[in-house]
């Protein structure tokens, strides 16, 4: 039993869920009703296409959200895994609607879509903002470009100011 229930860990999408996961009598229902709507759920899972139903990225980011409503600013790394979660939770809220459209029976999966809530101020900054290697992206944001060909310009010039200073002899007496 212990094997499996590190598997199920394994395959859950955010530490909640694994934590739930180490404990299968706390997943169990607690009713017949409940036992039918759990079980109605899993069958509209079935009538799924794989397209419909994307969960590749993981959506575990409570520790970010739980940050920035402290009112901390979060590092790029953790802007990244936000962008992330919220791209995939786009994914899977509009797989859902595409096969409700197509005339798929999912009552319960669409209540639970209705709860994911993205605010379109949110979708328009976070959607896109970031490359694959993790950095912003210059088509989101094309001023960046410029911004970092200043700064390599502003560290060449550093740079050019340092050795003039070393190789003038000027202060030779302070640097041996």
């Amino acid at each position: 039993l212990d094997f499996i229930l590190e598997r199920l860990q394994g395959l859950c999408y955010t530490a909640t869920a694994a934590e739930m996961a180490v404990d299968p009598h706390a997943l169990l229902a607690q009713s017949p009703e409940e036992a039918r709507a759990l079980y109605d759920t899993v069958l509209e899972l079935t009538q799924l296409e794989d397209a419909d139903l994307d969960l590749e990225a993981k959506l575990d980011i409570a520790d970010e959200v739980d940050k920035c409503t402290r009112g901390l600013v979060l590092e790029p790394n953790q802007l990244f895994k936000v962008s992330e979660s919220i791209e995939a939770l786009l994914r899977l809220r509009n797989g859902l609607e595409a096969a409700n459209a197509r005339g798929v029976e999912i009552p319960s999966l669409l209540t639970y879509c209705q709860d994911i809530d993205l605010p379109d101020r949110l979708l328009d900054i976070m959607l896109e903002a970031f490359q694959e290697d993790g950095e912003l992206s210059l088509k989101k944001f094309p001023e960046l470009a410029q911004l970092r060909q200043a700064v390599r310009e502003l560290e060449e010039a550093c740079s050019r100011t340092m050795a003039e200073v070393l190789s003038s002899g000027k202060y030779s007496a302070y640097l041996s």
